[in-house]
């Protein structure tokens, strides 16, 4: 009986966290669409713009050169839940293999000019330029862990710095989510509270996300589930 008893215990935390992580997934695939698209919309606002920015529109006049950013973007939201994917990525090896290679070349390029963003671009403050630069230097951080780890063949290692890349790229397009709601909650009455607003924002999505990203890995570590996107 006691056996049992420990049986049940043991698989119903399973079931949760299964539904959990579904939950999660498909969070995750509609934050990778919106991504997506507001990349697209940069893209296209770079290339074939007919009209100067206006208001606030040009705190976010970014340089040409923005697409290099923009584009590695775009693709990183498109391929890395294929990355993670776990019955995708075990049916097409191949695939996996090069577009990890692809993400790799994809990611320097989307986290170095993540960085240089705020110190090119106008009128950006030293709290915007201090945690941009923290977040896509974490963003390049967890990059190398798990580029170092997949060259040694620890795939376990792999997977959770993959998952922490992810979830860590995850974090602008939370912050795009949060942003509209904190303006309407607390209001912008100048460009010093558009910027305390924008700056919270980043810092506190890139948490959330951190946050959900081990929970993630301790609960499948406890359960031994497989991660699938």
């Amino acid at each position: 009986m006691s056996t049992g008893i420990a049986n049940a215990r043991a698989t119903l935390p399973v079931s949760n966290y299964r539904l959990l992580h579904r939950i999660l997934s498909g969070a995750a695939i509609l934050l990778c669409l919106f991504g997506a698209a507001e990349s697209l919309r940069a893209i296209g606002r770079l290339l074939f713009a007919s009209e100067p920015a206006t208001g606030m529109d040009t705190l976010f006049q970014y340089p040409l050169w923005g697409v290099a950013h923009f584009l590695p973007g775009l693709l990183f939201m498109m391929l890395v839940p294929l990355q993670l994917w776990a019955g995708f990525r075990n049916r097409h090896r191949v695939f996996h293999r090069w577009s990890g290679r692809i993400l790799v070349a994809m990611g320097v390029f989307l986290g170095v000019s993540g960085v240089a963003f705020p110190f090119f671009m106008p009128e950006r403050v030293f709290s915007e330029r201090v945690v941009m630069s923290a977040f896509f230097l974490l963003f390049l951080f967890f990059l190398s862990k798990a580029f170092a780890a997949a060259r040694k063949r620890d795939f376990v290692r792999h997977r959770e710095w993959m998952i922490r890349w992810f979830v860590i790229g995850l974090g602008i397009t939370t912050q795009r989510v949060l942003l509209p709601i904190f303006i309407v909650a607390v209001g912008v009455t100048d460009a010093h509270s558009f910027w305390d607003i924008f700056v919270t924002a980043t810092w506190l999505a890139a948490a959330i996300q951190m946050l959900i990203a081990e929970w993630w890995l301790s609960t499948t570590r406890r359960s031994g589930l497989e991660v699938k996107a």
